[in-house]
C-alpha cells in the first residue's frame, strides 16, 4: 500500500523542514510514520453517490496550535484507493519525540469564502501522533465516521488516539443504508422506483437569498429507504375519479374570477393536466384513498436532484424554456399548468420509468409540516434516517411544505433544494400548486 501520488515527500520535508531547520539541508530521518485515513461513508466525486469529495490534513508540531509551515494539504478523494485502504500519507517527524497532532477533514467540496470547509458538512478528527523510531515505518489509522458529521472529534488540546495499523479493506460506503436499496416489489404502472440511499439535502449554494422561497442552505446528510413515486403530478381526471373532491370548493374549480384553477366537476379539456387550486388536506385525501401517501420533503429533493443532490434533475445549468415549464414572462407559451411532460429535461429516469415534471409546472405539496431549516425543532446539523418534519404540538393553523417550481418561477426557482409553504393546511389553495404521491417499498 503506497502513499498517495505526490503527497509522501513534499509533505514530510516541508513539515519536517518546520520543526527542525537543519533538515532542509539534511536528508530526512529513516523513521517514518504513515498515517492511512479510512471511512464508513460513501466517497466519491461530486454529482456521484460519494457523500465527501475532499481531503485535507493538517500538521501540528508539538507545543504549537497550528500546523506548520507547509504542513496542510488538500487532495480531491481516490474513492478506488481509499475503498482498498491504500489512502495514507508519510511524514517524517523527529525520531522519539511525542506530541505531534494531525487534523484530518473528510468534506463536501465549495468551501465557506475563506476557503475553509463547512463544518455542517465536514467530518473531522484531530488525533496524537506516536513518537516514531530511528528507523522503520509505523502504520496508524485515523477513521472518520459519517455518524459524527458535524461534530468534531478530538481537539489540539486534547487530541483523540490514532488506530494502530492499517485499515481493513471494505468499510468505505458501510454506513447503514447509505448503499442503493433496491425496492422490494415491483412498481405498478404510473410510478417508479426510487432506491433507498444516502444524500446531501440543501444545498448552501443557493444563489436566491432574497427570495421569500429561498430556504433550503443548511445542508445534512439524509438516508432514505426505497419507495415508489408517481410519474407525473395527479391530474384533474384523476381526482374527479377519486371521488374525494368537495362540491364546493376543494379543488376551486375553474371559473371567471379564478382563471388559473383547472378543476372541473365534469369531464373537459383540462382532464389531462395537473390539478391545482386545492388544500393539502385534499392531497393527503386522494393519495390515501389510492392507497398511497404524501411523499416527504426529503423524498421529493432526492428525486428532484437525480439522487445526487443535483440543482436541476438535469444538472446545475438553468433552464432554457424548453426545458421545464418555468417563467411565463420570459418564455411566452407558458401560462398555466400543462400536460405531464411538456418540458425536456425535467425528469428522471429510473429504470425503465421516467419521473416528470420534476422541475416547474407546478409546485407540489408534501408531507411534513413546514419549519425553517434554522429551525431545531425538525431539522439540524448530522444524519437524518427517513425524516418528516411533524412536530408536536403543531400550531394554528398549520403550514405544509410546497417542492419544485412552478410555470410562474423564474429557472432559479425550480431548484431541487428550495423550500416553499404554504400558511394554512385547511385552506390555502394557490394555482400554482398540485401534488404527486408515493408509497413505501421496503
Amino acid at each position: 500500500m503506497t502513499p498517495w501520488p505526490g503527497l509522501r515527500a513534499p509533505f514530510a520535508l516541508a513539515c519536517a523542514a518546520a520543526v527542525a531547520p537543519s533538515c532542509a539541508r539534511e536528508a530526512p530521518p529513516e523513521g517514518q510514520l504513515l498515517v492511512f485515513v479510512t471511512t464508513d461513508a460513501p466517497v466519491g466525486p461530486s454529482g456521484t453517490r460519494g457523500l465527501f469529495d475532499r481531503l485535507r490534513v493538517d500538521l501540528v508540531p508539538p507545543g504549537e496550535l497550528a500546523p506548520c509551515g507547509g504542513c496542510s494539504r488538500e487532495f480531491a478523494l481516490d474513492d478506488e484507493r481509499m475503498a482498498r485502504g491504500e489512502a495514507s500519507f508519510g511524514f517524517f517527524p523527529r525520531p522519539n519525540v511525542g506530541g505531534y497532532r494531525a487534523r484530518v477533514r473528510l468534506f463536501r467540496s465549495g468551501g465557506t469564502a475563506s476557503g475553509e470547509p463547512r463544518e455542517a458538512s465536514t467530518l473531522e478528527r484531530v488525533v496524537a501522533l506516536p513518537p516514531i523510531r530511528e528507523e522503520g515505518v509505523v502504520d496508524v489509522t485515523v477513521t472518520l465516521w459519517l455518524a459524527d458529521l458535524a461534530r468534531p472529534r478530538g481537539t489540539l488540546e486534547a487530541p483523540d488516539s490514532v488506530e494502530p495499523g492499517r485499515p481493513a479493506p471494505g468499510l468505505v460506503g458501510s454506513f447503514p443504508g447509505a448503499a442503493p436499496t433496491p425496492c422490494a416489489g415491483a412498481a405498478d404502472d404510473d410510478e417508479a422506483c426510487v432506491p433507498g440511499g444516502a444524500f446531501w439535502m440543501g444545498n448552501p449554494r443557493l444563489d436566491v437569498l432574497d427570495a421569500r422561497e429561498a430556504d433550503g442552505t443548511s445542508e445534512r446528510v439524509v438516508v432514505l429507504s426505497p419507495f415508489y413515486i408517481d410519474r407525473a403530478e395527479v391530474t384533474v381526471a384523476a381526482m374527479r375519479a377519486a371521488r374525494v373532491a368537495r362540491v364546493v370548493d376543494d379543488p376551486v374549480e375553474a371559473a371567471p374570477d379564478r382563471p388559473g384553477c383547472v378543476y372541473t366537476a365534469a369531464p373537459g379539456a383540462a382532464d389531462a393536466l395537473p390539478v391545482n387550486c386545492l388544500s393539502w388536506q385534499r392531497a393527503r385525501a386522494f393519495c390515501a384513498k389510492v392507497g398511497k401517501r404524501l411523499p416527504t420533503e426529503a423524498e421529493h429533493e432526492y428525486v428532484a436532484g437525480a439522487l445526487v443532490g443535483r440543482a436541476f434533475p438535469w444538472g446545475s445549468d438553468l433552464p432554457s424554456c424548453d426545458d421545464a415549464r418555468h417563467d411565463e414572462r420570459a418564455c411566452p407559451e407558458t401560462s398555466g399548468p400543462a400536460r405531464a411532460g411538456s418540458g425536456s429535461r425535467d425528469r428522471l429516469a429510473l429504470g425503465d420509468a421516467v419521473v416528470l415534471d420534476l422541475a416547474g409546472n407546478v409546485r407540489e405539496l408534501v408531507a411534513d409540516r413546514y419549519r425553517p431549516s434554522r429551525f431545531r425543532s425538525c431539522w439540524g446539523d448530522g444524519v437524518f434516517f427517513d425524516p418528516v418534519c411533524d412536530p408536536d404540538p403543531p400550531e394554528t393553523p398549520v403550514a405544509r411544505s410546497v417542492r419544485g417550481g412552478s410555470y410562474r418561477d423564474e429557472g432559479t426557482l425550480l431548484r431541487a433544494a428550495l423550500r416553499g409553504f404554504i400558511e394554512d393546511e385547511r385552506f390555502a389553495v394557490s394555482e400554482q400548486i398540485g401534488f404527486r404521491c408515493a408509497r413505501d417499498a421496503r
